[in-house]
């Protein structure tokens, strides 16, 4: 009697099954992997989603509260959705917010995370305040701010993202440092000297091939550390598009010779090199671009062209590309360009110094 019993329950009891996330029971952008299974259901039995069934970190209104400073965390982007956008920024993503009660600067880091990561600081407005893709210290791809000034009672979001939908594990961490300096003039520096760009601004003073006609700013050869002071910034030209003032300083090798580039910046910075004739048909270039007051350094080695005395090197200075923020030119965005061993040839016959650069060519 006992198994007669068994047996009909067994019957009667509705056929039911786990739903993992993926599987034909869910709806699309159902449970991501990593986020908690729904209650079991008859698959007889469809429910609309819960929209505010939302986990912490998951938009601005659900940010989770770093509280105070140092401030450390791990986690995983596999848990979150896509909800916030910023440039290249498309991954799914975590909110953590930081409300100050001093004013001063911090750090932001991610390094350890194990995918391409990008992270975004951005105020209550929900305005980029600061931005990285891939931090010099981190290594793999993780990102880093290196420095980032907060005032008092200000909630700014830390908004942890991946670069064009990479997402993984990912680190952060957030500490109080010590505020850079801001870029100053200082004794001996050479004034780039160009007028303050604006609206409708044509650049007819260092724009490089940009100009029309070509045009550059010649460094002049030293046996010690040439300092340039300039301005940058953005405005738009005539047709309403967005420009960045570029400042293209070029260097004339006589021989073979490598030099250390430095730029520093009140504004973010974007180093571009390219080997240029006098016609403007230019080699493949190089980029690197830095925060605000945030050094950038590279050492290049550059060639004469024994058949083309006019080649150069051309060096230029602008507002980081990929930074969505505005430096209007009407602000003042100084820099520092640093340029150390671009020597002077001997002194004599220059047709006598010209003939020994040919000469390297020949051996």
């Amino acid at each position: 009697m006992h198994r007669i019993v068994l047996l009909l329950m067994v019957f009667l009891l509705p056929s039911v099954a786990l739903s993992e996330p993926g599987d034909a029971f869910d709806p699309p952008f159902a449970s991501a992997p990593g986020k908690p299974l729904r209650s079991i259901e008859p698959r007889s039995v469809e429910r609309e989603p819960d929209a505010n069934a939302r986990i912490p970190g998951e938009t601005y209104a659900d940010a989770i509260d770093m509280t105070a400073l140092p401030f450390q965390t791990a986690g995983s982007l596999f848990d979150y959705e896509d909800d916030i956008h910023f440039g290249y920024g498309t991954s799914p993503d975590v909110v953590y917010m930081l409300t100050p009660q001093q004013e001063g600067c911090v750090t932001v880091d991610g390094c350890g995370s194990t995918y391409d990561q990008m992270i975004f600081v951005v105020d209550e407005l929900h305005a980029v305040m600061a931005w990285n893709d891939d931090g010099v210290a981190c290594g793999s791809g993780a990102s880093q701010i290196s420095w980032l000034s907060v005032p008092a009672g200000e909630r700014y979001y830390y908004v942890i993202d991946g670069f064009g939908g990479a997402m993984g594990d990912y680190e952060l961490r957030v500490a109080w440092i010590a505020c850079p300096p801001p870029p100053i003039c200082p004794p001996g520096a050479i004034l780039e000297g160009e007028p303050d760009c604006y609206d409708g601004y044509v650049d007819h003073y260092n724009g490089g091939c940009g100009s029309v006609p070509f045009v550059f700013m010649e460094v002049p050869c030293s046996e010690g550390t040439i300092v340039y002071f300039g301005e940058t910034g953005t405005y738009y030209n005539d047709s309403g598009q967005l420009r960045r003032d570029n400042d293209c300083y070029i260097l004339r090798p006589w021989q073979p010779m490598t030099v250390s580039i430095g730029v520093y910046g009140e504004s973010s910075v974007q180093l571009e090199s390219h080997g240029c004739f006098e016609s403007c048909v230019c080699t493949i270039g190089w980029a690197r671009s830095r925060g605000p007051r945030e050094w950038l350094r590279a050492d290049f080695p550059i060639y004469p062209v024994w058949y083309e005395p006019t080649f150069g090197y051309v060096f230029t200075v602008a507002k980081d590309y990929y930074d969505p923020n505005l430096y209007p030119c009407e602000e003042s965005w100084p820099y520092l360009f640093t340029i150390d061993g671009y020597t002077c040839p001997p002194s004599g016959n220059e047709s006598e110094s010209w003939g020994r650069v040919k000469a390297l060519f020949r051996n």
